[in-house]
């Protein structure tokens, strides 16, 4: 037997509005009563995923730091190498006169709270670069990958050491299970 279209979505209508009518269920005020085919509605909705600039917040001591910079991203399927190089991206936002990075003190926390609707990362690793625009003596970089805590959930974090310099700027790479990556930049300068 063939159904055209119209009679399958009308026959569907009338099985749905039935079910509604044995279930208790009223139409909504000024409605006609009828329900259509796209009134169903699943009763596990997919969570939408995170832009990727919200996938990690930093953070100095609970309070969120602005100046963050996505390097590279894979997100979803979509892909983002940035075209500046950290050293382009460091220069340009803090060499003129009067620009400063977040500030913090010694021994100060930096945290990474990672999006509540996403999974916790499968890797997360974080680089300390010295040798900065502020200190310019063409050494090589003088890098440290800090130790990272888990608070057993979505935070990661890790106690500033400002060693020798005044400013240091960070690279944290995240990477899930899920094949999405992210690699963001910011910078730490020294409280006066």
């Amino acid at each position: 037997m063939k159904i055209r279209k119209n009679t399958a979505a009308a026959m569907l209508a009338i099985g749905l509005a039935a079910s509604c009518a044995f279930s208790g269920c009223t139409p909504a005020k000024g409605g006609t009563g009828e329900v259509s085919p796209g009134d169903a509605v699943s009763s596990q909705q997919e969570v939408e995923p995170v832009d990727v600039s919200e996938a990690v917040e930093i953070q100095i001591n609970g309070e969120k730091i602005n100046d963050v910079w996505l390097l590279q991203y894979n997100w979803y399927g979509e892909e983002f190498v940035s075209e500046d190089s950290l050293n382009k991206i460091m220069m340009t936002t803090y060499s003129p006169e009067g620009s400063h990075a977040p500030a913090a003190s010694e021994g100060d926390t930096v945290s990474f709270v990672m999006a509540a609707s996403e999974q916790n990362p499968s890797e997360v690793r974080l680089t300390q670069y010295g040798n900065t625009i502020r200190l310019n003596t063409g050494r090589p970089y003088d890098t440290l990958e800090p130790e990272l805590a888990n608070d057993g959930g979505s935070t990661y974090s890790f106690c500033i050491e400002f060693r020798k310099l005044k400013m240091y700027y960070y690279v944290l790479d995240c990477k899930w299970a899920n094949g999405n990556s992210v690699q963001c930049a910011f910078a730490v300068e020294l409280a006066n």
